[in-house]
């Protein structure tokens, strides 16, 4: 057998391979990192895969989930724990729904554009409510030193138009805002992100965001540091930031709601006040920090 036809058999056989590494779900390792705020509670999520292990009846892969929510309302922190399944068949990730009585797709990695397929859970909620999910593009880029393929996706409404602005899914992260459903049958898409991903064979990601949890824990550490106040709350084109101990050496910092940096500046006076009005509708996390173990951080809803 000639070098040319060596390399036509085994061609094939290499694609296959990087094909299948990149579709691989859960791999060893696999651990996923985002932010989360939702009303007054702001906080940080940990996803971990902890191997495999059988759920009604099938193969399956138990995945940690740990949680730590700040309230700002009530300054109480709380950290809980919870397990998510799920099992691949065919190139699809099936999830076990919070009944724990069926598997719903959660996401389909060998679709093709203008494949459709329900969102995980209540199907006549997501039916009536946020329609399918549609792939509307594939494309491929390395995480790390893996290559994975990125689906675009569109959320049809009940009418076949595209109630929801795309967003992506990619093989082993899932989706960038979150990569498995919450109780109910979103997916999550409006206030989780994804911060970090990584596993054992070397794909990684990184959104280059903060964790918020970083924020309330500074603020625990060091209480009555960099203490600030924001008026009015809600507002709407200006913020007046008032500060109770003095502005020296500060520096404040607002995120929306995805983890994004807004704007950062130095604290040069008191009131301060900040032109808001090219800012989207929503909330927004500002910390002001001063110097070493002086940090303090509020939420900012525009209405």
């Amino acid at each position: 057998m000639d070098q040319a036809m060596k390399t036509l058999l085994i061609m094939p056989l290499l694609l296959l391979a990087m094909h299948t590494q990149g579709q691989l779900w859960c791999p060893e390792g696999a651990v996923w990192n985002y932010n989360f705020s939702v009303w007054w509670d702001i906080g940080c999520q940990t996803r971990t895969y902890l191997g495999e292990t059988v759920v009604a009846g099938f193969d399956a892969q138990d995945i940690r989930i740990e949680t730590i929510t700040h309230d700002y309302n009530s300054g109480i922190t709380d950290t809980s724990y919870r397990h998510t399944y799920t099992r691949v068949q065919d190139s699809v990730v099936y999830v076990l729904n919070n009944g724990l009585t069926s598997w719903d797709t959660l996401y389909w990695f060998s679709a093709q554009v203008g494949d459709r397929w329900y969102r995980p859970g209540s199907t006549e909620w997501c039916e009536g409510y946020y329609g399918m999910v549609e792939v509307v593009s594939i494309e491929e880029q390395l995480f790390g030193n893996v290559p994975l393929r990125v689906f675009g996706l569109g959320i049809l409404d009940v009418d076949g138009t595209y109630d929801y602005p795309l967003f992506e899914m990619t093989e082993r992260l899932g989706t960038p805002m979150m990569i498995m459903p919450n109780e109910f049958c979103q997916l999550g898409e409006l206030w989780p992100r994804s911060r970090t991903y990584s596993d054992n064979t070397g794909a990684y990601y990184d959104s280059g965001t903060a964790s918020f949890c970083d924020s309330f824990n500074a603020i625990s550490e060091s209480a009555g540091s960099a203490q600030f106040s924001v008026f009015p709350n809600p507002g709407n084109d200006q913020l007046q930031i008032s500060f109770s101990n003095g502005v020296t050496a500060n520096t404040l910092l607002v995120y929306d709601v995805h983890g994004r940096l807004v704007t950062q500046l130095p604290v040069q006076r008191s009131p301060l006040t900040l032109d808001t009005s090219s800012w989207s509708s929503g909330q927004y996390i500002l910390s002001v920090v001063g110097g070493p173990g002086q940090y303090s951080s509020t939420k900012w809803t525009k209405q």
